[in-house]
């Protein structure tokens, strides 16, 4: 536990702290886990690289990575947040499915100087966790929110 503990804690905390917020600024309570989920992950990996940047072991490589964790999270979250729709939790599902592909075809070639092969092998195993769990609430979230009436179908009527 030692070693690997604050690889458990961080995205715990993050997504407790992500959870607190989201249902506070009310949002949907079936899509409080998604986001949740998938903001306190993004979040555990900001963290990590800014410990990994203090610490010098940053690379250009590991700045591009992080861009594209960020950056389509930030559009698809503030998408969802904005529109509350199907469609925004289909695109952050896509993601998901992504990142899950692009994590196992990375597991075990990630090198990092002064951490263990066994670290960096729980902390990608927890980092698939956390995209498989992300991926069932995309889905659970989009089976049970609210199907909105389009206004032309409503005209229509």
């Amino acid at each position: 536990m030692k070693a690997s503990g604050w690889t458990l804690i961080w995205p715990s905390v993050l997504i407790g702290l992500s959870w607190l917020l989201l249902t506070k600024r009310k949002v949907e309570p079936v899509a409080v886990p998604m986001l949740a989920v998938v903001i306190g992950h993004t979040a555990w990996i900001i963290v990590g690289n800014a410990i990994m940047l203090v610490q010098g072991q940053v690379t250009g490589a590991h700045i591009l990575e992080l861009g594209f964790d960020v950056v389509p999270i930030l559009a698809l979250t503030t998408w969802f947040l904005i529109r509350r729709s199907r469609a925004a939790a289909v695109g952050i599902l896509v993601y998901q499915l992504c990142e899950v592909g692009f994590g196992l075809l990375q597991i075990g070639e990630t090198s990092i100087p002064g951490i263990s092969n066994q670290s960096l092998i729980l902390a990608e195993l927890f980092h698939m966790t956390l995209r498989a769990a992300g991926c069932a609430l995309c889905i659970y979230a989009i089976v049970k929110l609210p199907k909105r009436h389009s206004i032309t179908a409503s005209a229509a009527n």
